[in-house]
């Protein structure tokens, strides 16, 4: 899913460079338009990010703590994992892939049993 993404955005920004000279499609427009496509694209490949963090952990953590997921602000760990005992906080982790993830996790809960 991530590739078809990606070469959507690159194609988009190729349509940018194209549309640099005068044509019977107003530039601002069409450049306006493949911004906010290339910001739509971001937005589903953030979610799709998630939903795979959120399987991969779920699998390998105990069932009876609750993960929860969120984007950080990190552009380098862009995922952030939160572990909860019933309602209360246990851990919180920051990671840049979902396998990444869930293996320090596993690892971590393996040890502690």
């Amino acid at each position: 899913m991530m590739h078809l993404i990606d070469s959507a955005k690159g194609a988009l920004k190729l349509c940018l460079l194209h549309m640099q000279h005068p044509s019977a499609v107003d530039a601002a427009q069409v450049q306006a338009t493949a911004n906010e496509a290339i910001d739509r694209l971001d937005l589903i490949a953030t979610k799709n990010q998630l939903e795979e963090t959120y399987s991969a952990v779920r699998a390998v953590i105990p069932q009876n703590l609750r993960v929860a997921v969120a984007p950080s602000t990190s552009e380098k760990h862009p995922v952030d994992v939160f572990i909860f005992d019933r309602d209360d906080l246990i851990d919180i982790f920051t990671g840049r892939t979902p396998a990444g993830i869930a293996e320090f996790l596993r690892l971590k809960f393996v040890e502690a049993a």
